[in-house]
């Protein structure tokens, strides 16, 4: 309601005047409120993440007033990846008590932490700033999901064993295994029955040398490759033996082969 209201003031004269004035002057509760509580909250991946593979973030702003936000939007900032897609920006008007979602879709570049800043904002003043900005953070592992594929020189049923080659009272044999992500690597020899036998000083694993008998090598693989092997063992001609090679991915995971020979 207008009502006629007395103000003083000084005019650049050197004397003071007071004029008379209608103005309209608005109650406290009347009029949209100035103030809009805007926050973000991001849900990202539950399970594991390799490198190369898209992570989506899901975004929900939300609007806790008092007043209507206008001009809401969002901003993504990624560390270690690169954007995909996004569905952030100008999210529109967003009255009180009222929320939406965006998504953000992110590509790792390499294995080791992918991230990204979110940070919300409207046209109206925010009583409270510590809501509006979400820092998430997601491992990436290297290699893929599942197991580890191994393969061997020559696969199949029908495959002949390798011939073990004789020196020195021991016997050698040669071949090579292929791991096709970084993986943690167990070699071991077995007999027909499925006992471990002691591997002899010399014996080399992607020409590593170990130095004493042993029941089994450890060796780690870095990336994707052929891992030769070359395995000296003891014992009679005749024999039946397997090299027993098993792989454990990233995420835990594990694969083994068998690869046949005997001594002649």
């Amino acid at each position: 309601m207008a009502h006629t209201t007395t103000v003083a003031t000084t005019t650049t004269l050197s004397r003071t005047s007071t004029v008379t004035t209608d103005v309209e002057v608005p109650s406290p509760s009347s009029g949209p409120s100035p103030y809009a509580d805007v926050s973000v909250t991001v849900a990202g991946p539950t399970g594991d993440v390799f490198a190369g593979d898209p992570v989506t973030y899901t975004a929900t702003v939300t609007n806790f007033g008092p007043g209507t936000a206008t001009g809401v939007r969002l901003g993504v900032v990624p560390t270690g990846s690169r954007v995909l897609s996004s569905a952030g920006g100008d999210l529109g008007e967003l009255d009180a008590d009222a929320s939406t979602t965006a998504t953000v879709t992110l590509a790792p570049t390499a294995a080791g932490t992918i991230g990204a800043t979110f940070t919300a904002g409207a046209d109206q003043l925010d009583p409270r700033q510590d809501n509006n900005v979400a820092v998430v953070s997601t491992p990436v592992l290297a290699g893929h999901a599942g197991p580890p594929g191994l393969e061997t020189p020559s696969a199949g049923a029908f495959a002949p064993p390798i011939l073990a080659v004789g020196k020195d009272g021991a016997w050698t044999v040669a071949t090579r295994v292929h791991v096709d992500e970084p993986a943690s690597v167990t070699v071991r020899v077995v007999d027909r029955s499925g006992k471990p036998q002691t591997m002899l000083p010399g014996t080399l694993v992607a020409y590593l040398p170990a130095m004493r008998p042993h029941l089994s090598i450890p060796h780690d693989v870095a990336a994707a490759a052929w891992v030769p092997l070359r395995i000296k063992v003891g014992g009679p001609s005749g024999r039946a033996y397997r090299i027993v090679v098993q792989a454990v991915g990233p995420n835990g995971s594990a694969a083994s082969v068998s690869i046949a020979f005997r001594t002649p």
